[in-house]
C-alpha cells in the first residue's frame, strides 16, 4: 500500500468518525429539546411509592402513597436551550 493511499484512508476513517460526532450531538440536543419541553408542559411527575405500615408475624398491611415530585421551569428551560445549542453547534461544524 502506497503512503497516499494510506493518507486517504485514514482521512476518510476521520471524516466518518466525525460524521458519527455530529449525528450524535444532533440526536441529544433533539431528545433534550424533547424532554424540556415534557418538563415545560407538565412541571413534575407523579408516582406510586408502596410502604409496608404493620407487620405481626405472617400478616402485614401496607399502604399505597402517591408521591409528586416538582420539576422547576428554569431546569426545562435549560433542557431546552442546551439542547438547541447542540442542534445548531452540530450543524455549524458540519
Amino acid at each position: 500500500m502506497r503512503s497516499n493511499d494510506k493518507r486517504t484512508a485514514c482521512r476518510l476513517i476521520a471524516n466518518v468518525q466525525s460524521i458519527f460526532i455530529l449525528v450524535g450531538m444532533k440526536m441529544a440536543g433533539i431528545i433534550l429539546i424533547v424532554l424540556g419541553a415534557i418538563a415545560l408542559a407538565y412541571q413534575g411527575f407523579s408516582y406510586s411509592k408502596r410502604s409496608e405500615v404493620l407487620r405481626i408475624g405472617d400478616a402485614s398491611v401496607s399502604a399505597t402513597t402517591k408521591e409528586h415530585v416538582n420539576v422547576p421551569p428554569w431546569a426545562g428551560f435549560v433542557l431546552v436551550g442546551v439542547g438547541v445549542a447542540l442542534t445548531i453547534g452540530s450543524r455549524r461544524t458540519a
